[in-house]
Protein backbone atom coordinates (compact mmCIF):
# COMPACT_ATOMS: atom_id res chain seq x y z
CA UNK A 1 0.00 0.00 0.00
CA UNK A 2 1.31 3.74 -0.65
CA UNK A 3 3.00 5.47 2.15
CA UNK A 4 1.74 8.62 2.07
CA UNK A 5 -2.15 8.00 1.17
CA UNK A 6 -2.20 5.05 4.29
CA UNK A 7 -0.21 7.27 6.37
CA UNK A 8 -1.83 8.66 9.68
CA UNK A 9 -0.15 11.06 12.04
CA UNK A 10 0.55 10.35 15.99
CA UNK A 11 -0.60 12.57 18.59
CA UNK A 12 1.86 13.30 20.55
CA UNK A 13 5.20 13.90 18.34
CA UNK A 14 6.26 16.76 16.65
CA UNK A 15 3.87 17.50 12.98
CA UNK A 16 6.58 18.76 10.82
CA UNK A 17 8.64 15.89 11.79
CA UNK A 18 6.38 13.42 10.98
CA UNK A 19 4.75 14.82 8.05
CA UNK A 20 8.76 15.03 6.89
CA UNK A 21 9.20 11.32 7.13
CA UNK A 22 5.62 10.64 5.04
CA UNK A 23 6.59 12.79 2.69
CA UNK A 24 10.19 11.91 2.20
CA UNK A 25 9.21 8.55 1.88
CA UNK A 26 6.34 9.11 -0.70
CA UNK A 27 8.95 10.72 -2.80
CA UNK A 28 11.50 7.20 -2.70
CA UNK A 29 8.60 5.07 -3.34
CA UNK A 30 7.58 7.33 -6.14
CA UNK A 31 4.02 7.49 -5.01
CA UNK A 32 5.28 11.71 -5.26
CA UNK A 33 6.60 11.29 -8.73
CA UNK A 34 9.62 12.91 -10.57
CA UNK A 35 8.32 17.08 -11.17
CA UNK A 36 4.98 16.28 -9.64
CA UNK A 37 3.68 19.70 -7.94
CA UNK A 38 3.02 19.17 -4.14
CA UNK A 39 0.46 21.13 -2.64
CA UNK A 40 0.76 22.51 0.96
CA UNK A 41 -2.60 23.35 0.97
CA UNK A 42 -4.09 19.81 0.08
CA UNK A 43 -1.74 17.97 2.13
CA UNK A 44 -2.94 20.26 5.67
CA UNK A 45 -6.14 18.90 4.56
CA UNK A 46 -5.66 15.13 4.07
CA UNK A 47 -3.52 15.24 7.65
CA UNK A 48 -5.80 17.32 8.90
CA UNK A 49 -3.48 19.68 10.44
CA UNK A 50 -2.71 23.29 9.96
CA UNK A 51 -0.22 24.22 6.96
CA UNK A 52 2.35 25.67 9.26
CA UNK A 53 3.95 21.86 9.48
CA UNK A 54 3.47 21.35 6.16
CA UNK A 55 5.81 23.82 5.39
CA UNK A 56 8.44 22.79 7.82
CA UNK A 57 8.56 19.43 6.21
CA UNK A 58 8.85 20.92 2.76
CA UNK A 59 11.34 23.53 3.74
CA UNK A 60 13.69 20.24 5.44
CA UNK A 61 12.77 18.43 1.81
CA UNK A 62 13.87 21.28 -0.05
CA UNK A 63 17.26 21.38 2.07
CA UNK A 64 17.78 17.67 0.94
CA UNK A 65 17.31 18.40 -2.51
CA UNK A 66 13.94 16.07 -2.60
CA UNK A 67 11.83 18.90 -3.49
CA UNK A 68 12.45 22.22 -4.81
CA UNK A 69 9.96 25.14 -3.64
CA UNK A 70 10.25 27.90 -6.06
CA UNK A 71 9.89 31.66 -6.33
CA UNK A 72 6.13 31.10 -6.94
CA UNK A 73 5.92 29.32 -3.79
CA UNK A 74 4.99 26.08 -5.94
CA UNK A 75 6.58 23.36 -4.87
CA UNK A 76 7.25 20.39 -6.81
CA UNK A 77 9.43 17.03 -6.66
CA UNK A 78 12.71 16.99 -8.00
CA UNK A 79 13.65 14.99 -10.77
CA UNK A 80 16.74 12.69 -10.57
CA UNK A 81 19.56 13.31 -12.98
CA UNK A 82 23.37 12.08 -13.86
CA UNK A 83 24.71 15.32 -11.83
CA UNK A 84 22.52 14.65 -8.53
CA UNK A 85 23.73 11.11 -8.43
CA UNK A 86 26.92 11.53 -9.10
CA UNK A 87 26.77 14.15 -6.28
CA UNK A 88 25.11 11.72 -3.96
CA UNK A 89 27.58 9.22 -4.22
CA UNK A 90 30.50 11.38 -3.55
CA UNK A 91 28.47 12.99 -0.23
CA UNK A 92 27.67 9.15 0.76
CA UNK A 93 31.06 8.71 0.15
CA UNK A 94 32.49 11.26 2.35
CA UNK A 95 29.79 10.65 5.22
CA UNK A 96 30.56 6.62 5.09
CA UNK A 97 34.40 7.69 5.77
CA UNK A 98 33.31 9.94 8.64
CA UNK A 99 30.75 7.58 10.37
CA UNK A 100 33.64 4.38 9.76
CA UNK A 101 36.13 6.61 11.51
CA UNK A 102 34.36 7.90 14.53
CA UNK A 103 32.42 4.88 14.91
CA UNK A 104 34.15 1.98 14.40
CA UNK A 105 37.03 2.83 17.84
CA UNK A 106 33.51 2.92 19.73
CA UNK A 107 32.91 -0.33 18.66
CA UNK A 108 33.80 -3.72 21.32
CA UNK A 109 34.68 -7.11 19.23
CA UNK A 110 31.72 -8.09 19.35
CA UNK A 111 30.71 -5.12 17.58
CA UNK A 112 33.29 -5.58 14.84
CA UNK A 113 32.15 -8.78 14.03
CA UNK A 114 28.62 -7.95 13.69
CA UNK A 115 29.77 -5.29 11.47
CA UNK A 116 32.33 -7.12 9.27
CA UNK A 117 29.15 -9.51 8.66
CA UNK A 118 27.27 -6.32 7.47
CA UNK A 119 30.09 -5.99 5.07
CA UNK A 120 29.30 -9.60 3.65
CA UNK A 121 25.41 -8.37 3.10
CA UNK A 122 26.68 -6.03 0.92
CA UNK A 123 28.55 -8.11 -1.31
CA UNK A 124 26.42 -10.83 -1.25
CA UNK A 125 23.82 -8.41 -2.56
CA UNK A 126 25.84 -6.87 -5.61
CA UNK A 127 23.78 -8.37 -8.14
CA UNK A 128 20.51 -6.91 -6.46
CA UNK A 129 21.73 -2.82 -6.71
CA UNK A 130 17.89 -1.90 -4.30
CA UNK A 131 19.14 -4.73 -2.06
CA UNK A 132 23.22 -3.82 -2.33
CA UNK A 133 21.76 -0.32 -1.47
CA UNK A 134 19.73 -1.04 1.68
CA UNK A 135 22.78 -3.29 2.85
CA UNK A 136 25.16 0.04 2.76
CA UNK A 137 22.85 2.10 4.32
CA UNK A 138 22.42 -0.54 7.13
CA UNK A 139 26.38 -0.52 7.24
CA UNK A 140 26.86 2.84 7.48
CA UNK A 141 24.75 3.64 9.53
CA UNK A 142 25.85 1.02 11.98
CA UNK A 143 28.52 3.75 12.49
CA UNK A 144 27.06 6.53 12.53
CA UNK A 145 25.01 4.94 15.57
CA UNK A 146 27.87 3.79 17.41
CA UNK A 147 30.13 7.17 16.58
CA UNK A 148 28.06 8.77 20.01
CA UNK A 149 27.36 12.07 17.86
CA UNK A 150 23.76 12.60 17.66
CA UNK A 151 23.51 15.39 15.70
CA UNK A 152 25.79 13.80 12.58
CA UNK A 153 23.50 10.98 13.62
CA UNK A 154 20.27 12.70 12.63
CA UNK A 155 21.80 14.14 9.40
CA UNK A 156 22.52 10.67 8.06
CA UNK A 157 19.23 9.42 8.57
CA UNK A 158 17.45 12.10 6.76
CA UNK A 159 20.16 11.64 4.52
CA UNK A 160 19.13 8.09 3.86
CA UNK A 161 15.95 9.21 1.95
CA UNK A 162 18.54 10.96 -0.82
CA UNK A 163 20.80 8.31 -0.92
CA UNK A 164 17.92 5.66 -1.59
CA UNK A 165 16.25 7.07 -4.16
CA UNK A 166 19.57 8.19 -6.38
CA UNK A 167 21.92 5.23 -5.63
CA UNK A 168 19.63 1.98 -5.12
CA UNK A 169 20.19 1.43 -8.87
CA UNK A 170 24.02 1.34 -8.99
CA UNK A 171 25.73 -2.27 -10.08
CA UNK A 172 29.77 -2.43 -10.35
CA UNK A 173 30.92 -2.47 -13.95
CA UNK A 174 31.39 -6.10 -14.54
CA UNK A 175 34.97 -5.31 -15.22
CA UNK A 176 35.03 -3.72 -12.46
CA UNK A 177 33.44 -6.49 -9.77
CA UNK A 178 36.07 -8.24 -9.22
CA UNK A 179 38.20 -4.84 -7.51
CA UNK A 180 34.85 -4.16 -6.00
CA UNK A 181 34.30 -7.33 -4.27
CA UNK A 182 38.55 -7.84 -2.81
CA UNK A 183 37.79 -4.01 -1.49
CA UNK A 184 35.12 -4.98 0.68
CA UNK A 185 36.76 -7.75 1.46
CA UNK A 186 39.41 -5.74 2.62
CA UNK A 187 36.77 -3.29 4.23
CA UNK A 188 35.94 -6.30 6.44
CA UNK A 189 39.24 -6.99 7.75
CA UNK A 190 40.39 -3.70 8.24
CA UNK A 191 36.78 -3.46 10.60
CA UNK A 192 37.64 -6.64 12.14
CA UNK A 193 41.49 -5.30 13.22
CA UNK A 194 40.29 -1.94 14.22
CA UNK A 195 42.10 -0.12 11.50
CA UNK A 196 39.52 2.68 11.58
CA UNK A 197 42.13 4.52 9.59
CA UNK A 198 42.46 2.07 6.73
CA UNK A 199 38.31 1.26 6.92
CA UNK A 200 37.45 4.72 6.20
CA UNK A 201 40.17 5.29 2.68
CA UNK A 202 38.05 1.87 1.89
CA UNK A 203 35.25 3.05 2.25
CA UNK A 204 35.51 6.49 0.67
CA UNK A 205 37.28 4.74 -2.08
CA UNK A 206 34.05 2.32 -3.06
CA UNK A 207 32.12 5.43 -3.38
CA UNK A 208 34.38 6.36 -6.06
CA UNK A 209 36.74 8.63 -3.81
CA UNK A 210 39.86 7.23 -5.37
CA UNK A 211 40.37 4.95 -7.95
CA UNK A 212 37.49 2.07 -6.65
CA UNK A 213 33.32 2.76 -7.82
CA UNK A 214 30.52 0.82 -6.31
CA UNK A 215 29.39 1.55 -10.06
CA UNK A 216 26.98 2.73 -12.55
CA UNK A 217 22.97 2.83 -13.25
CA UNK A 218 21.73 -0.51 -13.71
CA UNK A 219 20.27 -0.81 -17.77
Amino acid sequence: MDTFSVAKLVAGRPLGEQLFHVLAGAIVSGELAEGERINDESIARHFQVSRMPVREALQRLDRLGLVQILPSRRTVVTVVTEQSIREALSYAGYEAGVAVHAGLPQCSPDERIEAEALVRAVVDALDEPARASKARRDLYAYFSERAGNELRHAHMIDMEYVFERTLRDLVPPVENLGEVTRAYADLGRAILDGDHIEAERLARALHGIGSIGIGRAAD
